[in-house]
């Protein structure tokens, strides 16, 4: 039950929070960013077409939409430079942006924790002690696993 369940979760996670191969225009598209006072604001195509000039002008990613070391290096020095102006005070959440091209760490940390969806996975009891069920659960063992973890007396 544990194998299935960690499988399934990378899946989701996998699926939802797919890294991009680069950093393009298009990456950035649709994308929400938070200004300062965690004000949220969706980025169109003339600011995500912006962010990939700021990148290519910084050095931060090469032709390929590929980052550099320079940007790694800045990162690590904390010196990045500041998107522009219009896009400055969303900053922040754009520098993780990028990050999350390739460390998914980085996008876990920019997710708003009330963003993710919350799933409540009660246990049916009338369902779960019908004769039916639990002949069919009987046949996999899967009762018995069942049991353990949702502790049911």
């Amino acid at each position: 039950y544990k194998d299935f369940v960690s499988a399934l979760q990378s899946e989701i996670k996998e699926t939802l929070y797919d890294r991009p191969p680069v950093a393009s225009k298009e990456y950035f598209v649709g994308k929400i960013v938070r200004a300062s006072d965690n004000t949220p604001h969706i980025l169109d195509k003339n600011e995500a077409a912006k962010i990939e000039r700021w990148l290519i002008y910084n050095q931060y990613i090469d032709f390929d939409g590929k980052l550099t070391n320079k940007f790694r290096a800045d990162r690590d020095n904390q010196t990045l430079q500041t998107p522009p102006d219009e896009l400055a005070q969303y900053a922040e959440s754009i520098h993780k942006l990028i990050q999350g091209v390739y460390d998914e760490k980085a996008i876990d940390s920019y997710v708003n924790p009330g963003d993710k969806p919350k799933i409540d996975n009660k246990l049916n009891e009338d369902n779960f002690f019908k004769k039916e069920f639990q002949k069919k659960m009987e046949n996999g063992r899967l009762l018995e696993a069942i049991l353990k973890v949702v502790k049911v007396a």
